[in-house]
């Protein structure tokens, strides 16, 4: 065998490297839509030979990827480096194409000359879970520009890494300015005298990140003047403003705060003071209550005018150290408004008597009123609960309690915005806070926007009752859906045409039809009508280009033809209900040639997802082109067409585990069982506390559930180890164990955990709602959906101890390890094979289902959370189409190679790969006491559908096997192999061929 020996690269951090290199542009979109944009920031052309970008997957300090740059930048110039499959848009403009692997939002990117590094982004060795970053400004799904002033690369590519602080962000494949970059770079880093550092005790440097001079308000708030001027409703327009002043902020540390507030605050008549707020006083820059200044009541500190305790009380919340609402104040003033909502009090403040305070609120001087209500109304809107970990902070026209994410009095602040309007010393602040955080106050930019997102109907003057859910409605999903797309190759290159699937009874099928798009020239409308019939649920529908050749090809006629369907393999189809595009496969503006979903000569069929108008490669098998090439018929072809195999399951969503942990070790978590993803804007959770009847305020949902995936809802004060593991936080998730959890479906009750109107702390022992974690036990596929009825969760949950945290995020439909059978009967008694498991199709028959198989242990992987069974040579079927391995996804605990092990669990399929998630520990029969066979491969292969046969076995080779790709080895422990080197064809062939005539014909095999 040949062998590649694989040598260490070390990367040298360089802590002052003068690099004319930056990366300018980062694209993570849809699919391949992968690319780096470097910027050459000097006036000389640059050699990029020796320049290299790696990519650190998964927080591994090992590069998974390598590529090394050709060719040269221009001064003043962009290089796109993208992926060769990522689509024209991008490919278009790319300077560098290539095949291997890139990135995802929570892999690092690191930019090297030779072996020092010139810029990165991320953070190496570090997995932040999905993304770094927040909202446009994340990693994931965005595209990141690198802001204007930015001049030299991060040349560490180890230390914590915050996007908003560079980069500004656009949506999901939004590819503006790709191939162009605007450079301005801004040195008045620092205060008006340069360092900042030592301005007051304890004080930092602090940088600024924008000028003030270079602001744009057209700019700035362009879409949300967009949605405006469009009509939109309030709530998309406050949407888009939150989003902006997301956009580009830069989270300071809390020692960061004094340095910024003695330029934000600075008293404009002595530049060595800082005015404090609410006394009005002028006070040496120096007389900050940092340390033991803090015991002095005259010194000034930091205040929250959103009080912390109202929704952030952890220093890593963006709030906490925002300093749109931190202002400079006088240390025992602070301490005498505390926590106070604002509103009109009763007694003049000792220290400040134009200020005002009684029990239950805090009414600053008349001066500042206005700028009070402002800075409120920025947080307001600011924190909608979507991004980091700050709750969605509201205000609210009544007097709140501490420990709320609210806070009041809304009516009183906006009579305070009327009466003192913005005045040139406010507007200079936010001024000064852009330039150093990055954002803006949107009511002092634009003061006429607090009528269009506060209505008068706010000012109720009383505490709103709480309700029951009203959701809107549910449009009813598409009646039809596409499930395969086919171009066979019989004489005349016939047939062509769809399958589809009719998801949900449908009385008159003519309000539905069908339309292609030839070589991307966009939608041709709907060109097929279907006939005034009705269909069933679970009906599948053919139309082809003709009827002849179909039936000889398939065995059965089609429901319909049309000229329609005269479509090549590199055409989109468009599906239409009442005129509206309700499914498509491929991209109606892209010719197919070429990309990942091209089915000339071949096809492609459904393996997950639902009907959409975007379109999602990654839900088909797309066995590749020229797959029916010289076949006759389905039934006789090497990798024939799954046609009528899809299967639409139901979606379902119950609670999978409940934390009532101390303190704030609050945390809830759903899962979908079904088949199809779930859009979790239907449902929303509602607590009832202390055996009320009238529940608290409702928690909506957001985003889409994936099948036998899991949503997790923590309080966002919770510990680490679960907010890690939390897909939304919220101060709202905030019960205890005589709280009854409700979830929603619309109006609608599907789950229950407790009884609503009684208060009790429900069960005993470890399987109580009290101080303990609840996970649903083993064959719980529904929710209790009477919460009205007396509530044991004995009869469906298994407990644990106070604080147990280890299977939050994981769902194996076993309940852990607390208890419930997993009913594997004996060792050697009946159990289903591997090979029906597995089936002769690209995806397993048994999907969804719970089964219990006993093999033989053949390969021990703890990297990979799981392990490798295989049938024993006697225990094979008679079908080489179908595999005899499978791999396990659970505790490795102590098997070994070779034991005989029964167990139980549930079939999914896992990047196109069949396997089971365990439920529960297996059993072992026998200890190392078996073998199994590996299956001789032999390279190359006619198609690469033909893997599918073994897939999860253990292979061997007879000849010489060349390893070609060992980047996935640290990551998936996969290399890849061939019979001979394995090349991208731009390493052949120069640009402008259209079809390379000489191609290495080997076929790509990963194993690990």
């Amino acid at each position: 065998m040949k062998i590649i020996a694989l040598l260490p690269l070390a990367l040298c951090v360089s802590a002052a490297t003068n690099a004319d290199v930056l990366i300018s542009q980062y694209i993570e979109g849809s699919s391949n839509n992968k690319a780096i944009e470097l910027y050459n920031t000097s006036g000389n052309s640059v050699d990029l030979k020796d320049y290299t970008l790696s990519f650190y997957s998964n927080g591994n300090t090992s590069a998974s990827t390598v590529i090394d740059l050709t060719g040269s930048i221009n001064p003043g110039a962009t290089y796109v480096v993208a992926s060769q499959n990522a689509s024209s848009a991008i490919t278009g403009l790319a300077n560098q194409l290539s095949g291997q692997n890139f990135f995802n939002g929570n892999d690092a990117i690191v930019l090297s000359r030779s072996t020092t590094v010139v810029d990165s982004l991320g953070q190496k060795g570090v997995d932040p879970g999905s993304e770094w970053g927040t909202g446009l400004t994340s990693t994931k799904d965005n595209s990141l520009i690198r802001l204007e002033t930015v001049s030299q690369g991060d040349t560490n590519p180890d230390d914590p890494f915050n996007p908003a602080a560079q980069y500004r962000g656009l949506a999901k494949d939004d590819f503006s300015g790709l191939g162009e970059h605007t450079f301005s770079p801004d040195d008045s880093g620092g205060g008006e005298e340069g360092s900042l550092a030592g301005v007051c005790t304890n004080c930092p440097d602090l940088d600024k990140v924008a000028a003030a001079s270079d602001f744009d308000p057209a700019s700035y708030y362009a879409a949300v003047q967009a949605e405006i001027n469009a009509g939109s409703d309030s709530a998309i327009v406050r949407q888009r403003l939150s989003e902006t002043l997301a956009n580009g902020h830069r989270q300071l540390t809390y020692d960061e705060v004094w340095t910024a507030l003695t330029e934000t605050d600075e008293d404009p008549a002595n530049n060595n003071n800082v005015i404090l707020f609410y006394s009005n006083r002028s006070i040496a820059k120096s007389s900050n209550g940092s340390g033991t200044a803090s015991s002095n009541p005259d010194n000034w500190n930091r205040e929250h005018s959103w009080p912390k305790s109202h929704g952030f009380s952890e220093r890593n919340n963006e709030a906490y150290t925002d300093i749109q609402h931190l202002r400079a104040t006088d240390i025992s003033v602070n301490s005498s408004r505390g926590s106070l909502d604002f509103d009109y009090s009763d007694a003049p403040l000792a220290e400040a008597p134009e200020n005002r305070v009684d029990g239950d609120s805090f009414e600053p001087r008349d001066a500042i009123k206005g700028d009070v209500a402002r800075m409120m109304m920025y947080m307001d809107v600011r924190y909608e609960g979507n991004t980091d970990v700050t709750p969605d902070l509201r205000l609210v026209n009544y007097l709140t309690a501490g420990g709320d994410a609210e806070l009041g009095k809304l009516c009183t602040l906006l009579q305070w915005h009327e009466n003192d309007p913005v005045d040139a010393s406010e507007s200079a602040r936010a001024d000064r806070i852009y330039e150093y955080q990055g954002n803006r106050n949107p009511f002092v930019d634009h003061p006429e926007w607090v009528s269009l997102l506060y209505s008068d109907q706010a000012c109720d003057n009383s505490a709103p009752a709480p309700v029951e859910p009203e959701l809107q409605p549910q449009s009813p999903a598409a009646p039809i859906m596409l499930t395969a797309v086919f171009d066979a190759t019989l004489r005349g290159g016939v047939p062509k045409g769809i399958e589809l699937l009719v998801t949900r009874d449908i009385d008159d099928l003519s309000i539905c039809g069908v339309g292609s798009a030839n070589n991307g020239g966009g939608s041709d409308g709907q060109e097929f009508t279907f006939d005034a019939v009705s269909a069933s649920a679970g009906d599948y529908l053919y139309l082809a280009s003709e009827n002849d050749k179909f039936l000889s090809f398939f065995g059965f006629a089609p429901d319909y033809t049309s000229g329609a369907m005269s479509i090549n393999g590199d055409d989109a189809i468009e599906v239409f209900c009442d005129d509206a595009v309700v499914d498509t496969y491929g991209d109606i503006n892209t010719d197919g040639n070429g990309e990942a979903w091209e089915y000339t000569n071949s096809f492609a069929y459904r393996t997950g997802g639902a009907a959409s108008a975007t379109f999602d490669v990654a839900q088909w098998n797309v066995p590749g082109v020229d797959t029916l090439n010289n076949q006759t018929t389905n039934a006789t072809a090497t990798i024939p067409i799954p046609v009528g195999t899809f299967s639409l399951t139901p979606a379902t969503l119950f609670f999978s585990e409940y934390i009532e942990g101390s303190g704030y070790n609050k945390a809830l978590e759903l899962v979908n069982l079904g088949g199809t993803d779930v859009a979790l804007a239907d449902y929303s959770i509602q607590i009832f506390a202390n055996g009320n009847t009238t529940p608290n305020d409702l928690i909506s949902l957001s985003g889409t559930l994936s099948p036998g995936e899991v949503f997790v809802i923590a309080n966002n004060q919770a510990d680490n180890a679960i907010l890690a593991e939390a897909d939304t936080v919220t101060g709202a998730i905030s019960f205890n164990g005589d709280d009854a959890v409700v979830l929603w479906l619309k109006n609608n009750i599907v789950d229950a955990i407790g009884q609503i109107g009684v208060r009790s702390n429900w069960g005993s022992g470890d399987t109580s709602t009290k101080n303990r974690t609840l996970r649903r036990q083993d064959g719980i596929s529904i929710g209790d959906d009477n919460a009205y009825d007396s509530f044991d969760p004995a009869t469906e949950w298994n407990g644990f101890a106070q604080n147990t945290f280890d299977d939050l995020g994981r769902y194996h439909n076993g309940g852990g390890n607390g208890g419930g059978s997993n009913e594997l009967g004996a060792c050697y008694e009946d159990a289903v094979f591997i090979h029906e498991v597995q089936g002769d199709g690209f995806s397993s028959p048994r999907t969804g289902e719970s089964v219990i198989i006993e093999a033989v242990v053949s390969h021990v992987t703890p990297g990979l959370s799981g392990f490798f069974m295989q049938e024993e040579s006697a225990d094979y079927d008679s079908n080489d189409n179908t595999s005899e391995g499978v791999f396990v996804a659970g505790n490795t605990g102590e098997l070994m190679v070779g034991d005989v092990v029964r167990l139980k669990g549930v079939v999914e399929e896992s990047y196109g790969r069949t396997q089971l998630v365990a439920q529960g520990d297996p059993l072992v029969c026998a200890n190392a006491s078996s073998s199994v066979t590996p299956v001789v491969l032999n390279l190359p292969q006619a198609f690469a559908g033909e893997f599918e046969a073994y897939e999860g076995m253990m292979v061997t080779n007879q000849s010489d096997w060349l390893v070609n790709n060992v980047y996935s080895y640290g990551k998936y422990g996969e290399i890849q192999v061939g019979s001979e080197r394995l090349f991208t064809p731009t390493q052949l062939f120069g640009q402008g061929l259209s079809k390379p005539k000489i191609l290495p014909k080997v076929i790509r095999w990963m194993f690990c």
